[in-house]
């Protein structure tokens, strides 16, 4: 599987390929408040999901590659019976997840123009320009 990443032109500017993994078609991939499944064997599997393009989603965890799923919710979806993932396995994705979420930036746009150093604390705590001068309140 093949995963694009484009610029806010619409330009691919980098792919990941992932083959050494399970990547089924993303119509077979369900949801009902936060757990995420597949509909195999009168069964609902819980899995954990990875990277996706606009066809393919990848399986972390839940399947082997032996499974038949569903592509679509069948009938009778209702009487199927759920098979839940160990926590401990879905945890282990939240925390390898977390390590790899992205840093968040300090600076945005708020703070363009000033330089570091350049704001004092306020009573309450919070931050202000140097200089901004102090409000009086008037009686």
């Amino acid at each position: 599987m093949k995963t694009a990443l484009f610029n806010s032109n619409g330009n691919v500017v980098g792919y990941n390929v992932i083959d050494t993994t399970i990547f089924i078609p993303i119509e077979c991939v369900h949801s009902n408040d936060s757990i995420t499944y597949v509909y195999i064997s009168r069964t609902k599997q819980q899995v954990v999901t990875g990277k996706s393009n606009e066809n393919e989603i990848v399986i972390r965890a839940g399947l082997v590659d032996i499974d038949e799923i569903y592509l679509i919710a069948p009938e009778d979806a209702e009487d199927f019976r759920w098979t839940y993932l160990a926590t401990a396995i879905v945890n282990k994705f939240i925390r390898e997840d977390t390590k790899q979420a992205p840093a968040v930036k300090e600076d945005n746009d708020m703070n363009k123009g000033f330089k570091k150093g350049d704001f004092s604390k306020m009573k309450g705590g919070k931050d202000r320009p140097k200089g901004a001068g102090n409000v009086k309140q008037k009686k």
